[in-house]
C-alpha cells in the first residue's frame, strides 16, 4: 500500500493455489417449417455444466519498503492460513426458442429454466453449505430488413448466473440476474460494408464484488449500465481491409449496503474503448496487419477516490497461405512492450496489463 505523504510501501506476503475443472455437455433440437407464410426454426435443448474449484490461501505481514531507498534480502515470516476449501457447481437448463421470419421482419422469443446447486466444504472448521436456486429467463428481439441494407432492431433479455462464492459470514451468494435493453440499426448495403449502431442499458442485481477488507465478497444491490456501441467492417479494396470500433460505458452503483458507493462508477470500467485493425494483402500467400486499441481510465475503487490512467497498444500479424486449407499467422500483442497497470480492484491489488506476446498459429481446413 502507497502512502501519498510519504515514500514507505506498506507490504503483505500472501499465496494462493487453485485447481479448476469444468464440464460442459450441450444437445439440441433443430425442426424447421413453415405456417401461414412465416418460415419458423424451432430449438430446444438441455445443457449441463459442472464446475470444480479446490484452492487454499495464506496472507501475513512483511516488511515494508522504502522505494527511495529500498533494502531487499529481508526475512519474511510465513504468513497463516486463510481459507482451505472445496467449491463445486452443478447447473442443469433447458431452453426453447423460435426464430420466424416473414417478409421483411425477424423475430425471435426463447425461453430457459435453470436450476443450479452449489456447494462449499471448509475443510479448516470442518463445515459443508449447500444451496440450491432456479430461475425462469426469457429473451425476445425482432429486426426490420429494408431493401436498402438498412435493419433497425430492438431485443430485450434476462439472465441468471449462480455463484459459487461467499461473503464474510460464510454465506452463499445469492445468483446475479439481470435484464438488458438494446436498440440499434446495422447497414449493411453489400458484402463489402457493414456499420452498426446500438444503444443498451443493463441492470445487475446482487452483483459479486470482491472485499479486500474482509478477503471475502460481498453482493451489490444494483448495477445500472448504459453504454453506446459503434463498429465498422469494410472491405476497401480487394487488398486493403478496416475494422474499427468504439464503445462508451456508463456503470453506475445504484444500491449498495455503504450508502456512500450509491452513484459512484464500479471498479475497473472505463468511460470509453476503441480499436482500429487493418489488413493488407502484400501478394497473394502473404498478409500483414496492424491495430491500435485505447483503454480509457478506470477507478480503482468504488468509492472513486483515485483513477487508473488510460493506455494505448499496438498490435501487428503476419498471415501466409500455404496452399487453400492451410493458413500459418504469427501475432504480436502489445507490439512496443509497454508497461502498464491494466486494473486496480483496491487500493491493496492493482494489476500490470501483459507484456509483448508473440504466438503462432496452424490451421488446416477440411
Amino acid at each position: 500500500v502507497w502512502d501519498s505523504k510519504g515514500s514507505v510501501l506498506t507490504r503483505k506476503a500472501r499465496t494462493f493455489e487453485t485447481k479448476t475443472q469444468e464440464w460442459n455437455a450441450d444437445t439440441q433440437l433443430q425442426y424447421n417449417f413453415n405456417i401461414l407464410n412465416t418460415a419458423h426454426t424451432l430449438l430446444t435443448g438441455i445443457d449441463y455444466k459442472r464446475v470444480k474449484e479446490d484452492g487454499n490461501g495464506y496472507l501475513g505481514d512483511a516488511p515494508s519498503i522504502d522505494w527511495r531507498n529500498p533494502v531487499y534480502g529481508v526475512n519474511v515470516s510465513e504468513p497463516t492460513i486463510q481459507f482451505d476449501e472445496l467449491k463445486s457447481l452443478k447447473q442443469l437448463g433447458g431452453y426453447l426458442q423460435d426464430q420466424m421470419a416473414w417478409r421483411n421482419v425477424d423475430f425471435l422469443v426463447g425461453v430457459r429454466y435453470d436450476h443450479a446447486k452449489t456447494s462449499n466444504y471448509n475443510r479448516l472448521n470442518d463445515s459443508l453449505k449447500q444451496v440450491q436456486n432456479h430461475e425462469l429467463t426469457w429473451r425476445t428481439g425482432a429486426i426490420y430488413n429494408f431493401e436498402n441494407g438498412i435493419a433497425p432492431y430492438i431485443s430485450y433479455s434476462t439472465s441468471f448466473v449462480p455463484s459459487m462464492e461467499q461473503d464474510s459470514a460464510g454465506n452463499t451468494l445469492k445468483p446475479t440476474t439481470a435484464n438488458q435493453w438494446e436498440v440499434g440499426i446495422k447497414y449493411q448495403p453489400n458484402q463489402d460494408l457493414l456499420f452498426t449502431l446500438a444503444g443498451f442499458k443493463i441492470t445487475q442485481h446482487d452483483l459479486a464484488n470482491y472485499k479486500w477488507q474482509t478477503h471475502s465478497y460481498e453482493q451489490l444491490g444494483k448495477v445500472e449500465t448504459k453504454g453506446v456501441e459503434v463498429s465498422l467492417n469494410q472491405q476497401i479494396s480487394d487488398k486493403f481491409a478496416i475494422t474499427a470500433s468504439y464503445a462508451y460505458l456508463n456503470k453506475a452503483i445504484k444500491a449498495d449496503a455503504n450508502s456512500a458507493n450509491i452513484g459512484k462508477t464500479q471498479w475497473g470500467t472505463p468511460r470509453h474503448q476503441a480499436s482500429v485493425w487493418a489488413k493488407y494483402q502484400l501478394f497473394n500467400p502473404l498478409s500483414i496487419a496492424a491495430g491500435v486499441r485505447y483503454m480509457g481510465s478506470t477507478f480503482g475503487d468504488d468509492a472513486n477516490t483515485y483513477k487508473v490512467p488510460h493506455y494505448t497498444l499496438y498490435d501487428m500479424a503476419i498471415g501466409y497461405d500455404i496452399n487453400k486449407a492451410t493458413h500459418i499467422q504469427l501475432n504480436a500483442q502489445n507490439l512496443t512492450n509497454k508497461k502498464y497497470v491494466a486494473s486496480c480492484a483496491n487500493k491493496f491489488s492493482c494489476f500490470y496489463g501483459a507484456e509483448r506476446r508473440l504466438t503462432a498459429t496452424l490451421t488446416y481446413q477440411f
